[in-house]
């Protein structure tokens, strides 16, 4: 999705959940700015904007965060802005998981096609030739698909950087570099993110 298409469907209200990868609460600094915007656009134009982190991405940021800042790890304060932000962490739930079910066998029908899927996915991310390789080892999963479902399910725009094959069949998703373009755009401000030292607020 384009910032136009975007900024069209946020100025029409028809849409009304935006959901994060991993990825792009990379820059918790970003990631905040973003929903300071959300919370001034819900204001202004009385847009019905909402915020989720899949339960899946909140524990990857979660560790991210415990290797980053060791001992100056405080999950209670980290829980605390993200609730100031109004940012929801959503559960996987039987609803998810039955989207995610379907999005796989809407693209892999056999379990062949889905043990290709997941070797050669393994095999792009290592940088490995394929020829060298055998078909006959197993492969996991990635969490992705997992998070796909959530997007599927909730009906939200889905924020991510990843070109992965886990999102390629979801529609509705942008660039995090998007979403703020569009958010400023419909705002009439300046580009929202820049860099800071680092810590919750500002990393």
């Amino acid at each position: 999705m384009n910032k136009e298409e975007l900024v069209t469907l946020l100025r029409n209200q028809e849409l009304r959940k935006i959901v994060f990868d991993t990825n792009a609460l990379f820059s918790l600094k970003r990631f905040f700015d973003v929903c300071d915007r959300v919370d001034e656009l819900n204001k202004q134009f009385q847009f019905k904007l909402e915020i989720f982190i899949p339960a899946l991405v909140y524990f990857e940021k979660l560790y991210d965060l415990r290797q980053k800042l060791g001992d100056k790890y405080d999950k209670q304060q980290f829980v605390e802005i993200l609730e100031e932000k109004q940012v929801q962490i959503i559960s996987f739930e039987p609803n998810h998981a039955e989207a995610v079910a379907t999005l796989l066998y809407s693209q892999f029908s056999t379990k062949e096609a889905w043990q290709t899927a997941k070797i050669e996915r393994c095999i792009k991310c290592l940088g490995i030739p394929i020829n060298n390789t055998s078909k006959n080892k197993s492969c996991s999963a990635t969490i992705d698909w997992l998070i796909a479902g959530y997007a599927v399910a909730e009906k939200c725009l889905l924020i991510t950087d990843d070109k992965g094959i886990e999102f390629k069949e979801i529609s509705c998703k942008t660039y995090l570099e998007i979403l703020e373009q569009g958010l400023c755009e419909l705002l009439n401000a300046t580009p929202c993110h820049s860099c800071g030292k680092e810590n919750y607020q500002n990393d």
